[in-house]
């Protein structure tokens, strides 16, 4: 069994959360020893603490998400008017810490492959210092396949394995699910598979979800063999 998972994206409010903690009941159900992290969040810590009471590893919050930030804006800019800033050293030893504690760990970025962390970090950083092979979640819209593809060339380049891509169907401004384009069409183009395309589960923060219906639309729609378990 690999060691963990990144989960990156193709954007902000792709469903990094809810598929991740999706992946992580997935696991805990199946007798794997499982942590999750979160290293920056802004706009609250709602995503951490929802990924801290699915699994409940009894891990310090401050060890799954070590910063946090009020403002709903990229962890840089966030950090900036709060007058501190993302240390790679912190999320490091965060991340070692987890991964003593646990067979298994996922990790979940904040916005895309280049959301910046700081002023010299980037996720895409992170996500080659940690080592960790990443998981892509793609919103179904219009530009999503040059998303894709973009995200997929860039972790080439950096040489980050990637395990594959899951197309979250979210819901739009008008309240409609977002399916007229046809994402799925990346793998045309790349060598990488797509292991599953989700319909609208809800999204995080939101009071009325469960994470058992998650976890059912996730083993019924997701091929979950690179988990290797």
């Amino acid at each position: 069994m690999i060691p963990g998972v990144f989960i990156t994206a193709t954007d902000t409010g792709a469903g990094k959360t809810i598929i991740g903690a999706g992946l992580a009941a997935c696991l805990k159900k199946r007798g794997v020893n499982v942590g999750v992290m979160k290293p920056v969040e802004s706009g609250g810590r709602a995503d951490s603490q929802f990924y801290a009471s699915v699994i409940d590893t009894g891990d310090p919050i401050e060890l799954i998400n070590p910063y946090h930030f009020s403002l709903p804006v990229s962890p840089h800019q966030a950090a900036r008017e709060e007058g501190k800033e993302v240390k790679y050293e912190v999320l490091e030893n965060a991340y070692k810490s987890l991964r003593s504690r646990h067979d298994f760990l996922i990790v979940e970025g904040a916005g895309g492959f280049f959301c910046p962390f700081s002023e010299t970090l980037l996720a895409a950083d992170v996500m080659e210092r940690f080592g960790l092979p990443i998981l892509v979640i793609a919103k179904p819209r219009v530009g999503t396949i040059n998303h894709i593809l973009l995200t997929l060339d860039c972790a080439k380049r950096r040489r980050i394995s990637v395990v594959g891509v899951i197309i979250n169907h979210i819901q739009d401004e008008s309240g409609g699910v977002a399916t007229k384009s046809k994402p799925e069409e990346f793998t045309r183009f790349a060598d990488v598979p797509l292991l599953g395309v989700l319909s609208y589960i809800g999204h995080s923060g939101q009071e009325s979800l469960n994470i058992d219906a998650i976890v059912s639309a996730i083993e019924k729609n997701v091929n979950l063999s690179w988990l290797r378990i």
